[in-house]
């Protein structure tokens, strides 16, 4: 796995390749993932470089949110509200 700066000038949402979008969804008092992989067009070649870069890039995020969920959980800065009930029913 190679990571490089991304250039400034250059409009990231322009790039016309495969993209995922991952969304944590309410459901029934909590949250699910769902997710989507888009295709810039309807007959775009899909290489196995470019789906082994885009699982790369899903380990990246994996490590990240790992860190970012450390540093919730260990300096208690999330808010307990917004926290779903695990018996099915929302705080709010």
């Amino acid at each position: 796995m190679r990571i490089v700066d991304y250039p400034d000038n250059v409009d990231f949402e322009e790039i016309e390749t495969l993209t995922i979008t991952i969304k944590a969804i309410p459901f029934e008092g909590t949250y699910v993932p769902a997710f989507v992989v888009i295709s810039p067009e309807e007959d775009y070649p899909v290489g196995l470089d470019e789906v082994h870069c885009l699982m790369d890039g899903i380990e990246i995020a994996q490590k990240k949110l790992d860190s970012i969920i450390n540093y919730l959980l260990q300096n208690k800065v999330f808010k307990e509200e917004d926290e779903p009930d695990v018996d099915g029913e929302s705080d709010t």
